[in-house]
């Protein structure tokens, strides 16, 4: 940094006092430029001023101003850059460009085209000015006192009056500058101060000194009689220096020739963004920041190496380091991906820096110095990312191991791009053979680096970065426009990579732990196929491999297929990315899928090849909706040999899924019908033969074989008459087939599906009758009896509300189960068909319901409403009211009055004082079924004074049963 003021030397002769001033004002460029010009320009550029005053004894006066004045910086760039850290943009020097009207360097030039900038001084190589800030709305006019120091055509300190506290100079020094830059010849140049002090006598000097202090007495009084107080002493420090420091004198030799840098400011903001933890705003800050030490490294700005020391010792004081190096074992707290990216490019930053074959040798071991010691402090990132704590065991992968670990994309240090993006911006005037041109150069790396066989790394955020930098070198390669020269190229590649054996991801023999090359091969097989479609397949076939998911079980055995995801989730190491390796090779597929539309025998190559390699039932799902897609909706008619395509697939996602539990199950089984529907009769008739290889019976009922007797699906097929009826016939017999083998949940649906074949529908009943007679529910019984009602089966109904009332058991306290509308529906039911039925029916019902409030309800349903026999002929007649004395009803009220009792004993067993009203509405509900029958005023009597003898330490309840029943 260089010093603010520097010795002069004491007067060298008089022949100096007595130099002319009469030079004319700089900056008026002539032409030709005089030799003066050119000469001081060279000097000013590379040497400091304190070298010419030691090399030259004596210096003319225009000599010296002309070096000071080609010391000022000459181009805008330099400026704008270190006045808008706060933006991504690297050139905002023109006055139309930039978008941001608050950054320094656009305020600034609007100062500057504004003529707020005025008495601009420059002294030696200091300059000095005053800028008005105009008044706004909420703020008066302000006057900014504004001087810069300068040297070898860098700003080498800033002092402005509005105490800017930022990285970026503020706007007021951008408008001085600038107006310095734009305005030369409208500065008043002096030499430094020293010189014009060199000309003076002592009264002069006295009388300089004198005016000083009056003008300024307040702030330099106290400093002035200090020093007259140390110039007096002999003893004092300041009289063992010869001459006296000089501000506008420029740098000495040692000082370093750099611009303007707030080291404390970096370093307090850079601390103050990473104390913000991953949010968006902090991250895009750090982001400009490395943007603006690229640019400075770009310009060989000694100052981007200076300003990256900086920031990274503000990442390696980042208290968060600490945090999860203890927290690393546990893993409850983790780097975010955000954080790391930083840290990455933080990396090849440096990488830049060490690398730059610009810089001096001491420097690179300095540098190289403090980055191992920075890597030997305990909580540095790893490189990969990988932060799994503990010991991993020892894997012996025997002779099948990859032995090329680390590959070139995904490295650290990115060789492949970096090679890639020299190659593409070489600009050479020289014919270069074929081939041999930087483009094609260019694509042979990428196309070697991408195909290269590597392992895959250990870590989310390493494996991450393998697949985001393929991804970026695909990017620049589709950039490219590929000629013949590329072409040439490209085929060459392909048939090298092809043949390379196990150093290539697309040779014969592939490692499980490679990194996969679906995404590379993609773009492979799209570049290619216009040119040499045979070489594209050949190289999609190849790549469309996964060893990683590849077990011991057949190809064609896919009843183990849906393990095969934990599988290589829990390989070491483990694959973080495999949801998104799996989907590039789903695009793989689909590409080649895609592109061999109309050709038979490349299809059915491909489907194999998918049929091997994918295994996920995701995956083969979408695919085959996308093929779906294609063949129904590009051209007028849909294309047979990608709707079969399609259907296949679609039928090995349902032999993958048929044991597992998918909720996008049923989503498929639609799906499928409608495939097959497109395919024609012959598929749909194929997979209702086969159903039970595909679905469920539930599935094969409600989705497979209703679909196929929709009116939809028949207009669809344009069937005739005969083959609509087969279709029937099939779905029928698919119906009656599950409900034999799953009549719990498929029942129902076959009884629906052979209502229009009365043999059909007779089986179908019997099969429930069969089961309902063993395990079935009484809820689907229920269901099925209301059915057979609706369909006008009371008969039928009636048997089935029977056997569904076998398998119910209500308890005394359950008046409000939900099978209570049931069994009052298969009463009423019973009590409609006649007293025969009826009759038949109370036993069950008296067995099965044990609530006095329901029997009850049921005994005054059919004593209150006379029964209706059917006569053979389908009349209904008329019959009296049935007594009460003698059966079924007799039964019936016996049984209501056993459960009022028990229930009544039950509830006083238990019973709190909050629940006694309820217990009494109870017993009023119990007198009125005890009156039904003959003599019940005496039992009811007996009834309530058993309860009184029995519960008579319940005082206060016994005193309401007494109150309300005597």
């Amino acid at each position: 940094m260089p010093s603010p003021s520097r010795p002069r030397p004491a007067p060298r002769g008089p022949w100096e006092k007595q130099a002319g001033v009469g030079a004319s004002s700089a900056g008026i460029m002539q032409s030709p430029e005089s030799l003066l010009d050119v000469a001081a320009r060279r000097v000013a550029e590379k040497w400091p001023f304190q070298r010419v005053e030691e090399r030259f004894e004596r210096i003319p006066e225009p000599v010296q101003r002309r070096i000071v004045y080609w010391s000022f910086p000459r181009s805008e760039r330099e400026i704008c850059m270190y006045s808008s850290f706060g933006s991504g943009a690297g050139d905002l020097g023109g006055p139309e460009s930039g978008d941001e009207p608050r950054l320094p360097f656009r305020r600034g030039v609007a100062f500057l085209d504004g003529g707020c900038v005025d008495h601009v001084l420059q002294v030696g190589f200091h300059l000095s000015g005053t800028v008005r800030e105009p008044a706004t709305p909420s703020e008066p006019e302000l006057l900014r006192k504004v001087s810069v120091s300068f040297d070898r055509c860098k700003i080498t300190a800033v002092t402005c009056g509005c105490g800017n506290k930022d990285i970026s100079y503020c706007a007021h020094v951008v408008a001085l500058a600038l107006y310095r830059l734009r305005s030369p010849e409208r500065v008043e140049l002096r030499l430094p101060i020293s010189e014009t002090l060199l000309q003076m006598n002592r009264d002069q000097l006295q009388k300089l000194v004198q005016y000083l202090i009056t003008v300024h007495h307040t702030e330099v009084l106290p400093t002035a009689q200090k020093l007259a107080d140390d110039i007096l002493s002999q003893n004092s420090e300041i009289n063992q220096v010869h001459g006296a420091p000089d501000p506008t004198a420029g740098a000495s030799v040692d000082d370093d020739n750099c611009w303007h840098l707030d080291e404390a400011q970096v370093q307090e903001q850079v601390k103050h963004l990473l104390s913000q933890g991953g949010h968006h705003g902090p991250g895009k800050q750090l982001n400009l920041l490395f943007s603006k030490m690229r640019e400075m490294l770009k310009m060989r700005d000694s100052n981007g190496a200076r300003m990256l020391t900086l920031i990274t010792e503000q990442f390696m004081g980042d208290p968060r380091l600490a945090l999860w190096r203890q927290q690393r074992p546990t893993m409850t707290s983790t780097m975010t991906d955000k954080y790391r990216q930083l840290w990455n490019e933080l990396g090849a930053l440096w990488m830049c820096v060490v690398l730059n074959p610009h810089c001096k040798a001491e420097q690179k071991s300095r540098w190289l110095k403090q980055l191992r010691r920075w890597n030997g402090v305990d909580v540095c990132p790893l490189e990969d990312g990988n932060q799994g704590g503990g010991q991993l065991e020892e894997l012996h992968k025997g002779m099948t191991s990859i032995t090329n670990l680390e590959g070139w994309v995904g490295h650290p240090l990115d060789p492949v791009g970096t090679l890639f993006s020299t190659l593409t911006e070489t600009e050479t005037d020289a014919v270069p053979d074929e081939g041999e041109t930087p483009a094609a150069l260019a694509v042979e790396v990428a196309l070697l680096g991408l195909g290269q066989q590597r392992a895959m790394p250990d870590g989310l955020y390493a494996q991450e970065k393998v697949f985001r930098n393929e991804e970026q070198l695909l990017a620049k390669l589709q950039q490219l426009e590929l000629d013949d020269a590329l072409l040439n190229v490209f085929r060459k590649q392909a048939a090298i990579l092809l043949e390379a054996g196990p150093y290539s991801g697309l040779g014969e023999l592939l490692y499980r732990e490679s990194v996969p090359m679906h995404a590379f091969a993609k773009y492979l097989f799209s570049s290619l196929l216009p040119h040499d479609a045979e070489l594209a397949y050949k190289i999609a076939l190849r790549a469309i491999r996964l060893p990683v998911l590849e077990s011991s079980v057949a190809s064609g055995d896919l009843s183990r297929s849906h393990h095969m995801a934990s599988v290589a989730a829990n390989r070491y190491p483990r694959w973080f990315t495999l949801s998104h390796i799996e989907s590039q090779q789903c695009e793989l597929a689909s590409a080649m899928l895609t592109a061999a539309k109309g050709d038979a025998y490349k299809l059915q190559t491909v489907l194999e090849s998918i049929q091997k390699n994918i295994h996920s039932s995701s995956h083969i799902f979408k695919l085959a909706q996308d093929v779906f897609k294609i063949a129904t909706t590009m051209g007028d008619l849909p294309d047979l040999t990608l709707l079969k395509v399609s259907l296949e697939l679609g039928l090995q996602v349902m032999r993958m899924t048929l044991s597992t539990v998918d909720r996008q199950r049923r989503k498929m089984v639609c799906w499928l019908v409608t495939c097959a529907t497109e395919v024609g009769v012959l598929a749909l008739d194929s997979i209702m033969q086969s159903w039970f290889t595909l679905f469920t019976p539930t599935e094969a009922t409600s989705v497979v074989a209703s679909s196929v007797l929709s009116n939809g699906a028949v207009a669809r097929l344009h069937v005739d008459s005969r083959q609509q009826e087969n279709l029937a016939n099939s779905a029928r017999a698919l119906a009656l087939q599950c409900a034999a083998k799953d009549p719990q949940n498929c029942a129902l649906s076959a009884l629906t599906l052979c209502e229009k074949d009365r043999a059909a529908f007779e089986m179908a009943y019997q099969i429930v009758l069969d089961a309902a007679s063993a395990d079935m529910s009484y809820m689907k019984l229920f269901t099925i009896a209301h059915y057979m009602e609706e369909r006008g089966y009371p008969m039928k109904a009636y048997k089935l509300a029977t056997l569904a009332m076998t398998h119910l058991n209500l308890s005394y306290n359950q008046d409000l189960h939900p099978a209570i509308g049931d069994v009052l529906w298969a009463c009423a039911l019973s009590h409609s068909l006649g007293k025969n039925e009826l009759a038949a029916v109370i036993p069950v019902v008296v067995k099965s319901v044990k609530c006095a409030t329901v029997l009850s309800d049921i005994l005054r349903r059919c004593a209150l409403t006379t029964p209706t026999m059917l006569a053979p002929h389908g009349r209904r007649n008329a019959a009296k009211l049935m007594s009460l004395d003698k059966a079924p009803l007799r039964i019936l009220l016996d049984a209501a009055i056993a459960a009022y009792i028990d229930t009544a004993h039950s509830r006083l067993t238990h019973i709190s004082p909050r629940h006694y009203g309820e217990f009494i509405d109870f017993l009023s509900k119990a007198r009125e079924t005890f009156l039904m029958a003959h003599h019940s005023h005496v039992q009811f009597t007996q009834f309530i004074e058993n309860l009184k003898q029995i519960y008579k330490g319940k005082k206060k309840l016994m005193l309401l049963v007494r109150e309300h029943f005597g």
